[in-house]
Formats: structure tokens, sequence, C-alpha cells
């Protein structure tokens, strides 16, 4: 019974930390394609 209810809340926490560093990756990741190919 301890197990189920500590980990729901851990992992939506997790989760939610995830999304939001793979979206600030993302928004790095387009903005140094755009400089390489103003490079080129």
């Amino acid at each position: 019974f301890f197990l189920g209810p500590t980990l729901s809340p851990f992992f939506k926490k997790k989760k939610k930390k995830k999304k939001k560093k793979k979206k600030k990756k993302k928004k790095k990741k387009k903005k140094k394609k755009k400089k390489k190919k103003k490079k080129k």
C-alpha cells in the first residue's frame, strides 16, 4: 500500500520536469541549425 501512493506523485513530478527540459533543448537546437545555415 505504501509503494502505490508514494510512487504516483513522484513519477508525475519527474515527467513534468523532463518535458520542460526537452522543450528548452529543442528550442536551442533549432537556433543552432539556423545559425549553421546562415554560415554555409
